[in-house]
């Protein structure tokens, strides 16, 4: 695949359906033996794949594309990559970025990842940007410390997917990355990766382990120190493995209406200045769109809404049987508590927010969200997640947390209308049928590092129920108006996707 320099990381993007991550150290040269004329018989799999039959095709495809016999041609991919600025933009140092590009291209991994957050990424030194893209809860994590030249990997085969690190032992030469890209029937794996030859870098399909054939393909030869001086050695000291836990859960659906909702939030979020997190979802139905969803950011005040939900997880452990009379004859810091969750839902108070926190206790919270499966959640300094807070108010729909009158409660506080109601997720009142409902937060901070941003559900007539939720943060690169210009087009977007007849 031969793509101009001259293309911006973007346009690379929308081309190719693309992104990238950069882990980049480079691999050697290895020979391979491919096995008899003769293949063995089919090696079962049933029970093994993780991705669909359809994701497996997608991979194989995604890879070839990526495939680049000379130098040049192997420096243009590793340019269109745009995974770092300078003459570390190479061949040589791509294997990463070209890895995570290939399962992006496949459709495997959203366009949100960014190259630079991952390139020469030590995993004994921070598994952040790992736990944002490939979190625990759809992903394996496995780590094995047995050399790859011992181990046995007929009894714990690699799989299509696999995102493979090969941690370098004292005497190895380099680390590496780079993902399965195909298991044949046989049960021989096999990458599309780059790989130094006497001239340079080149990037091609090579055999990584034969079942039948122990000690042959590229795992075996990396490990093989007596090859040192031909291809390098790694895997010495082990290596890690991401697997995804079920396909299923990275697929989106295919009618035009989502397809083109994701395509325009993309192409929105790819050149938007700032920092932009996003969750939409059908309620007890498929995720619509995700960008850098399991990422922790500054939420603003849309943390108000699971601050309300544990308070009112707090109130129903009084055992009060008049909660209305409760609620409007007690209180603290002088107001009742009526008052002060009205302040601090509808009219977005801090200082209402404040008193119900100090009453309620930090740690009380954290260790109520935290039960609650809310990992990224936090009250001192707030932050949380896109797909957090989505959870939040699937929850809150639900009534899983709490019990049905605190639902109502809760709801109707969110459905208050008030004048700034028309603006961000208000702008779809015009265009909603009659009857629907929209129950949100929002969330801004002017100052330092600002934020715009918007959650809650959008309830339809027919019963059909959608949590959104997109924030956006500027710090030193985007204002407030440019953040919250962005966040009112993409509501747009919504919009068109919910007034669409195929949606």
């Amino acid at each position: 695949m031969t793509k101009q320099a001259s293309f911006s990381r973007r346009d690379f993007l929308k081309v190719a359906s693309l992104g990238a991550f950069s882990l980049g150290i480079p691999p050697r040269l290895v020979q391979l033996t491919l096995g008899s004329a003769c293949p063995p018989p089919p090696r079962p799999l049933v029970g093994l794949n993780r991705l669909t039959s359809a994701q497996r095709m997608r991979l194989e495809a995604a890879a070839r594309t990526f495939i680049a016999p000379d130098l040049a041609s192997a420096r243009q991919v590793a340019l269109g990559i745009d995974f770092i600025e300078g003459l570390n933009e190479d061949a040589s140092t791509v294997c990463g970025p070209l890895a995570i590009a290939i399962l992006q291209n496949a459709g495997l991994l959203g366009l949100w990842a960014r190259p630079h957050d991952f390139w020469l990424i030590n995993p004994r030194l921070t598994l952040l940007p790992l736990e944002f893209t490939f979190p625990p809860k759809h992903y394996d994590w496995l780590q094995f410390d047995e050399p790859i030249a011992t181990f046995d990997f007929s009894a714990r085969p690699l799989l299509a997917g696999d995102l493979v690190y090969l941690h370098a032992a004292p005497g190895d030469t380099f680390e590496h990355m780079l993902v399965v890209t195909r298991v044949d029937e046989a049960g021989r794996a096999f990458t599309v990766s780059n790989f130094f030859i006497a001239t340079g870098t080149i990037i091609e399909e090579r055999l990584l382990f034969d079942p039948d054939q122990p000690g042959t393909g590229q795992l075996a030869n990396w490990g093989d120190r007596s090859l040192r001086n031909q291809m390098g050695n790694t895997g010495g000291d082990g290596f890690r493995i991401w697997r995804v836990k079920d396909g299923r859960s990275l697929d989106f659906p295919s009618d035009p209406a989502s397809q083109q909702l994701r395509a325009s939030l993309d192409d929105l979020l790819l050149g938007a200045p700032g920092e932009w997190y996003a969750s939409i979802k059908q309620v007890n139905g498929p995720l619509l769109y995700q960008f850098n969803p399991y990422a922790s950011f500054h939420p603003a005040s849309t943390i108000k809404v699971p601050i309300a939900l544990g308070f009112f997880h707090w109130l129903e452990s009084q055992a009060i049987s008049d909660w209305s009379l409760y609620l409007n004859e007690h209180g603290v810091g002088g107001r009742t508590y009526t008052q002060l969750l009205r302040a601090m839902l509808v009219d977005s108070e801090e200082d209402a927010t404040n008193i119900l926190v100090s009453f309620l206790g930090k740690g009380w919270l954290d260790e109520l969200w935290l039960a609650w499966g809310l990992e990224a959640t936090k009250i001192d300094p707030r932050r949380s997640s896109a797909t957090e807070l989505n959870s939040v108010f699937e929850a809150l729909f639900a009534g899983s947390w709490i019990s049905a009158q605190a639902r109502t409660e809760l709801l109707s506080l969110l459905a208050a209308y008030t004048p700034n109601d028309d603006a961000r997720l208000g702008l779809l009142r015009p265009r909603l049928p009659a009857g629907a409902t929209i129950y949100n937060k929002r969330g801004s901070l002017v100052v330092w590092p600002r934020v715009v941003a918007d959650s809650g559900l959008i309830q339809l007539p027919d019963g059909v129920v959608y949590s959104f939720t997109l924030h956006g943060v500027g710090k030193n690169e985007a204002g407030y108006e440019e953040l919250e210009a962005m966040l009112d087009q993409a509501i747009v977007y919504f919009g068109d996707f919910l007034t669409s007849p195929s949606a």
